[in-house]
C-alpha cells in the first residue's frame, strides 16, 4: 500500500517537473526567435547613417520649416458652396 503511494507521488513529481521544463523550453525558444530581429534593430540604431538621418529630421528639418513655411502662408479660403458638383444622369 505504501509502495503505491510512493509511486504515485513520484509520478506526480515527474509530471510536474516535465511540465515545468516544457514550458521553460518553449519560452526560451520564443526568446531565441526574437533575438536576431532585436540584434538587427540595435545594429541599425547604432549605424552612422541612421544617426545622420535622425539628426536631420529632429534638428535641421524644424529650421527649414521656419524658412519655407509652405502651406502656412497660403490664404485661407472658405467655400460657401460645395467645391464638388454632382451631375445627375438621366437614363
Amino acid at each position: 500500500m505504501t509502495i503505491n503511494i510512493v509511486a504515485l507521488v513520484l509520478s506526480a513529481v515527474a509530471l510536474g517537473i516535465s511540465t515545468w521544463l516544457a514550458v521553460r523550453q518553449a519560452l526560451q525558444q520564443k526568446r531565441a526567435t526574437h533575438l536576431p530581429a532585436y540584434l538587427g534593430m540595435l545594429s541599425e540604431f547604432r549605424s552612422r547613417e541612421f544617426n545622420d538621418h535622425y539628426l536631420y529630421v529632429c534638428e535641421k528639418l524644424s529650421i527649414l520649416s521656419l524658412v519655407f513655411p509652405g502651406f502656412r502662408i497660403m490664404p485661407e479660403k472658405r467655400f460657401t458652396t460645395s467645391p464638388i458638383t454632382i451631375r445627375s444622369s438621366q437614363v
